[in-house]
């Protein structure tokens, strides 16, 4: 049996309760967001030292703005990229068991060092994105224009 084909029996089996966590960590997501604005779920002093010399309100309603200008045509895309990861991460786990001689805690343990990486990976992406536009509004808010 290849490996494609494992995956996807995996996933037939594991899609109903995967999507059923990954719809939980969605509302939680989004209840956040909305919480927030709108916002980043990234703190804004660590990612953005170029904040810091901004009151707490102040840091939260630019970065709200640069990421809703940031993310403003393509606001749903990262919920729906969390979405297909979580619902397919069982099945990954479970087909790295079934083709390798791991064992299940061995394939647990990586596959929460994954999920660490790539959450990682779209904290450092958003803040990529994010950066240009938070500038641009810092210097439009101190009077300064930008080339």
């Amino acid at each position: 049996m290849n490996i494609p084909e494992i995956f996807l029996r995996e996933f037939w089996e594991t899609w109903p309760s995967a999507c059923a966590v990954a719809v939980g960590l969605l509302i939680g997501l989004v209840v956040r967001l909305a919480s927030n604005g709108g916002g980043t779920f990234i703190a804004p002093t660590k990612s953005f030292p170029e904040l810091a010399a901004f009151t707490k309100d102040d840091q939260l309603r630019l970065l709200r703005d640069a990421s809703l200008e940031a993310f403003s045509a393509l606001s749903f895309v990262p919920i729906l990229a969390l979405f297909a990861f979580a619902c397919g991460l069982p099945a990954l786990a479970r087909t790295l068991q079934n083709v390798t001689a791991l064992s299940g805690s061995v394939v647990i343990l990586l596959t929460c060092l994954f999920l660490v990486l790539v959450y990682w990976l779209a904290r450092r992406l958003e803040a990529h994105r994010v950066r240009p536009f938070l500038k641009k509004l810092i210097d439009g808010q101190n009077g300064r224009t930008v080339a």
